[in-house]
């Protein structure tokens, strides 16, 4: 009988050291995060169907985004910026870097908008537009395309050292560089880690990103 008890206090203690160790990992790894990260709330529609507002009311919050303040950006990241053009900070794609060259083709109702000679977007007959309707996102061409002609050379437009393009993923509600030309590195806040849907368990996706982003699984 002792033995059992002392066999069971054992196997206890053991449990016991390993929630410990468990939640002590875990509360380094959220006063890191909290660290290095800020959090935001959605409100526009501009990165539907990725991230989402509130459908039933612009006031209130939909989806909620973790912001990396250290980690580098790069091509493709949903970032976050101050920019002049809006009173709060905008979530966008970041779908151009210093450096990069931008070109729009044309072909009677065809556009395509090429990053470093790869095609990104392209509508048509025979092609798949962009999230949005057909008029929002023709209308996005033509912003790009007289921003390009307006500073490039010969319709291609090079970035300068530090411009980055950002485009919403959602072309029908996005006001973005196509408008109003690129951003500076120092008005973007950082890339977006963490995405939080509107409906989920706020503990257990925030506590899971935290696992994935640390291990990379």
């Amino acid at each position: 009988m002792n033995r059992f008890r002392r066999n069971l206090i054992n196997v206890l203690t053991s449990i016991l050291v390993v929630i410990i160790a468990c939640f002590s990992f875990m509360s380094i790894l959220l006063i890191v995060f909290n660290f290095t990260h800020v959090k935001t709330d959605v409100y526009q529609f501009s990165m539907y169907p990725t991230l989402n507002a509130n459908v039933t009311d612009s006031n209130e919050a939909g989806d909620m985004v973790y912001i990396n303040k250290y980690a580098p950006i790069k091509n493709h990241d949903i970032v976050v910026a101050n920019v002049s053009w809006n009173a709060k900070p905008v979530i966008k794609r970041l779908v151009a870097l210093p450096g990069d060259t931008m070109r729009i083709e044309e072909n009677a109702n065809d556009y395509s908008l090429y990053i470093n000679d790869e095609l990104f977007y392209a509508i048509g007959k025979t092609m798949k537009t962009p999230s949005g309707d057909e008029e929002s996102t023709r209308a996005h061409f033509e912003s790009i395309r007289n921003y390009i002609l307006l500073h490039g050379e010969d319709g291609v437009w090079t970035l300068d050292k530090d411009e980055y393009f950002l485009l919403g993923d959602n072309w029908v509600d996005s006001n973005d560089s196509s408008q109003h030309g690129p951003v500076k590195r120092n008005q973007i806040i950082g890339a977006v880690d963490v995405i939080i849907h509107k409906g989920e368990n706020k503990i257990n996706t925030l506590l899971f990103s935290l696992l994935k982003l640390t291990f990379s699984f």
